[in-house]
């Protein structure tokens, strides 16, 4: 008995608690990712044009949405809401596996993981250890980091990629790679990390870094951005094509006017409690910045650069139509910090406190982040919005079960168009695709009405509204198949 316990003893030592707590929390979102993995949050439309985009990639070459065989949208630049550092490793992955929604979402459980990995690496050596075990779980207790990760879409990859060029730039003082992962970040969701590039700046400046300095600094991202041009757009020195993009970027919403969108949200901060929750935190990250000595350095670059970003990101955010998806990154960066915020601060007021018994900043410490650690995940379990819904995953299914090998005409419904066979699939994309697009009909579509051959099958949503010529085609040549899950299918009054 007493071998057994010297044995338990020496495993303690190599193994201690602070790693079975790390490997918990890696198993823990593995398992939870696994868990609902294609429902949970449902299939929604950015996910569904990231994955048709990879899948053209795959079969076609081309990073843009084939409408019908070898017909394309011609505006591929207005489709990157997710860039080709995340969807060229997709389009390998179903070349390797196969096509599926299972194979995309497992894909993004691993990018995931790899982000993880590198985020743990990273704090370990800015803010420590054990710091660092509480930064993770904090994370991976997270309900955004799921609804936002687990979709086929760029905020998570963009994650991986920025904290490997803070890796790079805080660690091992390269620049040139740093600048290089943070482009890639760029790329990989312009509408969220193109806040990297202002961030960056206004650190380097507050640094009193020389012109000199920046300017290497930021050519080392260039590279990613000329992929980006190169690869994605059709006419990279096309003056429309860039007007469109500024366009799109300077409002992508185009229905509400900017100004109200800023005015409705600042009303419902008081109601919307993420914005709270990392409010409070912001403000506990920025008294510590203020307090800072000279020789923690890097610490606070980190600090700079949190704050900045979050700062910049909460501002796009109030532009938005209320999208809290746009300050996901900022809610990472700060959940990765504040357990070294906390110390901080307990280590103020236990010297300033030393001589009084009662308070032991250690045991106030790991009571808060434990804490705050099991709230995360009540609330993941009970409280946390992420929609699950298997609608369309049904509705495809029931189609390509029923009219497996007859031509499919979808109309405005890309969710459930990707699962068809394209050699037997039509489809248009409406403004939903890219809301500024609604009134500019800039998508090349032909429209499955005038087609030569109709499709023999007709998918719409349940209450789209057509022309007055398109109705007479519909009810002259189909009939209602079925009504399912905000769909209206139609088949050829020929078919049975």
């Amino acid at each position: 008995m007493e071998n057994y316990f010297d044995k338990l003893y020496l495993f303690g030592k190599r193994f201690p608690l602070r790693s079975f707590f790390l490997l918990s929390g890696f198993l823990f979102m593995i398992l939870f990712s696994l868990f609902h993995l294609t429902t949970q949050p449902r299939l929604w439309l950015d996910e569904a044009k990231n994955i048709e985009i990879a899948q053209s990639f795959n079969t076609s070459g081309k990073f843009d949405m084939e409408l019908s065989l070898g017909h394309f949208s011609e505006v591929p630049h207005l489709l990157q809401s997710t860039g080709y550092p995340v969807t060229i490793p997709l389009a390998l992955t179903f070349r390797i596996f196969g096509f599926g929604l299972v194979q995309a979402r497992l894909f993004m459980l691993a990018w995931m993981i790899v982000a993880m990995l590198v985020s743990f690496i990273l704090l370990k050596k800015i803010i420590g250890f054990r710091s660092a075990v509480f930064s993770i779980l904090l994370i991976v207790t997270f309900a955004s980091f799921y609804d936002n990760g687990r979709p086929m879409m760029g905020e998570i990859p963009g994650f991986l990629f920025l904290v490997s060029g803070l890796y790079y730039w805080l660690c091992r003082q390269s620049p040139w790679i740093a600048g290089g992962f943070f482009s890639l970040a760029v790329v990989s969701k312009p509408s969220v990390y193109l806040l990297i590039i202002p961030t960056l700046f206004f650190v380097l400046i507050f640094r009193g870094q020389r012109i000199k300095n920046l300017m290497v600094f930021f050519a080392s991202m260039l590279p990613a951005a000329l992929g980006w041009i190169f690869l994605v757009m059709s006419q990279p020195f096309s003056k429309l094509a860039w007007f469109q993009i500024i366009d799109m970027y300077g409002n992508p919403y185009n229905a509400i006017p900017i100004m109200q969108n800023i005015l409705n949200n600042i009303i419902s901060i008081p109601r919307t409690l993420t914005i709270v929750y990392f409010g409070i935190f912001f403000i506990l990250l920025l008294l510590v910045r203020i307090g800072f000595r000279k020789e923690n350095y890097n610490l606070s670059l980190v600090y700079d650069f949190v704050l900045i970003y979050s700062l910049f990101a909460f501002l796009y955010y109030l532009r938005s139509p209320g999208w809290l998806r746009y300050t996901i990154v900022s809610e990472l960066l700060i959940l990765a910090i504040l357990p070294n915020a906390l110390e901080i601060i307990l280590l103020y007021f236990s010297r300033k406190f030393k001589n009084a018994r009662i308070f032991k900043g250690e045991i106030v410490w790991y009571a808060s982040l434990v804490f705050l650690v099991v709230f995360q995940i009540f609330h993941l379990f009970n409280g946390a919005k992420i929609y699950f819904s298997d609608s369309d995953i049904m509705t495809a299914k029931y189609i390509e079960d029923k009219y497996f090998m007859e031509t499919v005409g979808y109309v405005d419904a890309l969710n459930l168009a990707i699962f068809k066979d394209r050699k037997l699939r039509f489809m248009t994309i409406e403004g939903s695709v890219v809301p500024i697009l609604k009134s500019n009909n800039t998508f090349k579509n032909v429209s499955l009405y005038s087609l030569a051959v109709l499709p023999e099958v007709l998918v719409l949503k349940k209450d789209i509204v057509t022309s007055f010529a398109d109705a007479n085609v519909l009810n002259d040549n189909y009939k209602v198949d079925t009504v399912m899950n905000g769909y209206a299918i139609y088949v050829k009054s020929k078919i049975e």
